[in-house]
This record gives structure tokens, C-alpha cells and sequence, in this order.
């Protein structure tokens, strides 16, 4: 397959891709024993005709079937009218229901191979489909990175069917779409989801349930952060490749790229977690995130801040910090560099009032006679709410020198 394709719509169509396969082979494996059972009854309804075309050199394998259901069907009714007829023989008394036996099974090998020649056509029509997305990512580049391959839906997994038969599927199948259409992960925020729209009481534990069921379904997988801004950290949840198939067949779309993705532009997963924190209230304020952790080319540093942001046309440059040892890192350097590329502005989220006075004492030593024309805007991670943030428009817990 094109190697233009992102990783997660390979690992969604591969998933997909040996489900189908797997499913091909089983019709195919149901086609070749109804075609080994109409063999068999022609065996005993025209053995001279088969006994002709074995000694003639003919596969019996290449027949056609068609021309086996032709020949059972000429034989049949003439060896019933003349088993109505002759004389039962003694040596084989049960003779004549012996043949009508072998008319009933016919009659039921007919209905199979009818219900196999349309699932056999379905499969025909798959692997025709699949032949043309396969051609068509081969020439176009461009558009085999922005398409997903869909197979045809119809053909549903075992696994999928016995799902949507449980008892709560409907608050999975909810939980799975709300995270392949939005890319939420932090499981605190996907048991609220869950709690709000079923209107389940403080008290329910379902939510919890539910997610344990999905992990426990392998649709889902939990990775717990390390550190965080209050207590045990959150678990963060992501959907395995099964789960992915899940979506897509409740949808019909690839999911989103989980929101835990931005890791690999952070630190560590505490790190992490704490953009996304920040997100979160920045996009409630109005701001659109434009960029996570973009590193910036000036004439004699490089520039690295955790989100750029946007609002009323403006761009802001923001910084997230953690209460946690910074190790060898060049403090000094990191917030120069973020005062001279703005011109002064400099807006910083801080996970709680310790990391707070970390940084400002930090920014001052780095500043000293610069400190006069800065503009720090602060975010407090642990003061701010959706009073706070309805009360005053924005995010900034403690500005300089405003206040």
C-alpha cells in the first residue's frame, strides 16, 4: 500500500483488511464443501456420466458446477419415477427413500449454492473495489494520504455483531464515537461526557464501568501519566485497532487523531496533560490553538513554545510549566528568548501556585533590566474556573504590570 498513508488509517484498513480476508475464506471454504457435496450426490445419480468424464481424463475439480446441477437435475426425477415403479429389490429395501432423501438434500444444497453465489458475488464485487483503491492510491499520491479505504460495511465481524447485541452498548458505541470524533483521551473528561449526556447521578459508577468494559473488550487502552495537577493522575485512554474498526463501522469514518498525540512535541506525559489542561480552558476564552510546540528559526536562537494561539486577530505565544525540577536546562536563555521574540508579551499557564512563584521569581532573574517593559499574563491552573473565566472573558489569573 502507498507509504503516504498515515499510520493510523494503515493500522485501521490492515485491521480491516484481515477481517474481510478472513471472512472471504470462510465463504470460500462454505462454497468449496457445497460443491464437494453436489459432486458427491452426482456421484450417486449419474455415476455413468461421472464414471465417462473420470475415465475420458477429466478434473473432476474443473467441472463447472453449473454443469453438475444441470446433470443432478435431468437424473433425479428419472431415478424417482423409476424407483416408484420397479420392484423394491430385497437387497436394498430402503432404496426408495434412500433416493427421496438424496432429492431433499439436493433440494437444500440448491438453497445453499444460491445463498453462496450471492455472498460469492459480494465478495467478487469487494476485491474489485479494493483492486481500484489499490490502483488509485498508486497514481495519486496527493489523494491516497488524504483518502481512507472503506470496505463495504455490510459485511459485518463476528465480534462487532455479538457487541451490538450486549446490554450497554449503547453507552459504549457512545463512548467510542465521542472519542474517534473528537480525539478526547483523558479518561476524567470522557466519564464526564458519558455522565452528562445519560444524566447519570454523582453517585453512578457506570461511567467507570463503561470504560472498564471497553478495556476489558480490548476496543480501548489506559496509559497513566506521571505526575499531574492534583492527586493520582488521570488515566489516558486511546483506541486500540480494533477500536478504530469499531468507529469505523458505527460511522463510517476514520477517527480523529487522539488528543494524546501532542506528546511528541511536549516533554512527558505529565507535561502533556498539562497542555491539554490548558487547551481546554484557552478554546472555552474564544482562542483557536494554531500550533503545538512549533520550533522557531531566529537569527541566533531557536524559539520553542508550547502553543500558539490566537484571538481577535492577535497570535499569543504561550508556555506551560510543570512544579517540577527543570534539570540542566538554561533557564535564563528560555525566558530571554521568549521576552525578545514577543516583544515583551509573554503569557504562561502554571499547574498551581508553587510553579507560579518558581516562575516569576525565574522570569525576574532572567529579565533584570528588561523586567520594566514585560508583560506577563499568567494562567494558574489551580485558581481558575468557569466562574472565574465568565466573570472576567479570559484566562489570566495575575498580569503584569496591570496588577
Amino acid at each position: 500500500m502507498d507509504q503516504s498513508l498515515n499510520p493510523i488509517t494503515k493500522s485501521v484498513f490492515n485491521d480491516l483488511l484481515e477481517t474481510q480476508i478472513r471472512l472471504r475464506e470462510e465463504a470460500e471454504g462454505r462454497w468449496q464443501a457445497a460443491r464437494r457435496f453436489i459432486l458427491e450426490v452426482t456421484g450417486y445419480v449419474a455415476s455413468e456420466w461421472l464414471f465417462e468424464k473420470q475415465t475420458s481424463g477429466t478434473d473432476l475439480d474443473r467441472i463447472p458446477l453449473e454443469t453438475l446441477i444441470s446433470v443432478v437435475r435431468e437424473n433425479i426425477p428419472r431415478l424417482v419415477a423409476q424407483t416408484a415403479s420397479a420392484p423394491v429389490q430385497v437387497a436394498d429395501p430402503d432404496l426408495r427413500k434412500k433416493y427421496q432423501r438424496l432429492e431433499e438434500k439436493f433440494r437444500q444444497a440448491e438453497v445453499l449454492i444460491a445463498n453462496l453465489q450471492g455472498e460469492n458475488r459480494n465478495l467478487a464485487d469487494l476485491a474489485r473495489q479494493q483492486n481500484e483503491r489499490e490502483q488509485k492510491n498508486k497514481s495519486t499520491q496527493t489523494q491516497a494520504s488524504e483518502t481512507v479505504p472503506v470496505p463495504d460495511l455490510s459485511i459485518l465481524p463476528d465480534f462487532y455483531v455479538e457487541w451490538t447485541r450486549e446490554k450497554f452498548f449503547k453507552r459504549e458505541s457512545y463512548t467510542l464515537c465521542l472519542m474517534g470524533e473528537t480525539g478526547l483521551a483523558r479518561a476524567p473528561k470522557v466519564k464526564e461526557a458519558i455522565v452528562e449526556y445519560f444524566q447519570m447521578g454523582d453517585r453512578s459508577k457506570s461511567a467507570e464501568d463503561t470504560v472498564k468494559s471497553l478495556l476489558k473488550k480490548g476496543f480501548v487502552t489506559d496509559h497513566s501519566t506521571e505526575g499531574g495537577l492534583r492527586g493520582r493522575p488521570p488515566d489516558v485512554l486511546e483506541l486500540t485497532l480494533l477500536g478504530q474498526v469499531a468507529y469505523l463501522f458505527l460511522t463510517g469514518k476514520k477517527p480523529v487523531e487522539s488528543e494524546f498525540a501532542i506528546k511528541k512535541e511536549h516533554k512527558t506525559d505529565a507535561h502533556t496533560r498539562l497542555n491539554l489542561s490548558a487547551q481546554d480552558w484557552l478554546v472555552k476564552a474564544g482562542y483557536e490553538i494554531l500550533e503545538h510546540a512549533p520550533a522557531i528559526q531566529t537569527a541566533g536562537y531557536i524559539f520553542n513554545p508550547d502553543m500558539v494561539v490566537s484571538r481577535n486577530n492577535k497570535t499569543l505565544y504561550i508556555e506551560v510549566e510543570r512544579e517540577s525540577s527543570k534539570g540542566h536546562q538554561d533557564r535564563d536563555a528560555k525566558w530571554r528568548n521568549f521576552f525578545h521574540f514577543t516583544d515583551g508579551q509573554m503569557y504562561i499557564f502554571c499547574e498551581n501556585l508553587k510553579a507560579q512563584r518558581t516562575i516569576i521569581r525565574e522570569v525576574n532573574s532572567a529579565l533584570t533590566k528588561d523586567l520594566e517593559r514585560a508583560h506577563i499574563h499568567i494562567c494558574n491552573l489551580s485558581e481558575i474556573d468557569d466562574q472565574y473565566l465568565e466573570q472576567t472573558g479570559d484566562v489570566w489569573t495575575s498580569i503584569r504590570p496591570d496588577a
